[in-house]
């Protein structure tokens, strides 16, 4: 599995890395495909996050860059506004420009970013990952299914966590995870497996109960992103993904071109 499918650049609001640069990293290390999924969010100021991804040049970006030996493939990650009425106007703006793979993300719940401490005051962390949970498969259901590829850092909630040691177990929300894994699983869609959660944990790999769960519910496939911003994340651990992904029982990852999945065994 050589494939990167989250992976950031100057484009996005939270990445100076050019585009240029990923790619001949993703070519040192000898990945097969990559997709640049940059920052689309389209939240009210009031709901604290909004950035437009410049699509035209963006576009041009990606259309300029030398063969390295890597398929590239064109991506955005889709930041689901916590507005329904702007989620529907954000849509239409992203399908226009004909990508090859969206992720579709929720980074704002209920006009709170978790990227900050204060969200965490108050709440154990079950309670983070039940509430975060909840929200994402609340504003998933605003998007039309057809519109997105993959959903994205199911555990985000425990990501910026002021506990290091936090994580997503599926005991948190039980109800939540299922429902969401239907949702997804019933629409023809999948989850991703990002690795970004192991560059603060280290050695532990969280995520098998929710992933066999994920499986046991009829979830075939995933996609394995690193969530990369800086050019030394790209493909972080994702041998240590795949057999994560292995040992729940997922037998495909998928690379996308046109947003037709493809699948490749694990």
């Amino acid at each position: 599995m050589r494939c990167d499918y989250h992976v950031h650049t100057n484009f996005s609001m939270d990445s100076n890395t050019p585009i240029l640069d990923q790619l001949k990293r993703a070519a040192k290390l000898g990945l097969e495909e990559i997709c640049f999924t940059d920052h689309s969010e389209h939240n009210t100021p009031e709901h604290s996050m909004f950035f437009s991804l410049d699509i035209p040049a963006y576009k041009k970006a990606f259309s300029e860059l030398p063969d390295l030996g890597v398929r590239v493939r064109w991506g955005a990650e889709f930041g689901i506004p916590c507005d329904e009425e702007l989620s529907r106007d954000h849509v239409e703006r992203v399908r226009a420009a004909g990508f090859d793979f969206i992720i579709a993300s929720a980074h704002i719940v209920d006009g709170e970013d978790p990227y900050y401490p204060e969200f965490y005051v108050g709440r154990t962390n079950a309670q983070v990952n039940a509430l975060y949970v909840e929200a994402l498969a609340e504003y998933l259901r605003r998007l039309p299914p057809e519109f997105f590829s993959a959903v994205g850092h199911v555990d985000y909630g425990c990501k910026f966590n002021p506990d290091k040691a936090a994580v997503m177990r599926y005991s948190h929300c039980p109800d939540a995870l299922d429902d969401l894994f239907r949702y997804v699983i019933e629409n023809g869609k999948c989850i991703e497996i990002n690795t970004s959660m192991y560059r603060k944990l280290g050695k532990e790999i969280p995520g098998l109960d929710w992933l066999t769960r994920y499986r046991e519910l009829g979830g075939e496939y995933v996609t394995f992103g690193s969530d990369a911003h800086v050019i030394p994340h790209i493909a972080y651990r994702f041998d240590d993904a795949a057999a994560l992904a292995k040992a729940a029982g997922i037998r495909y990852y998928a690379t996308y071109q046109g947003m037709q999945p493809a699948m490749h065994r694990i």
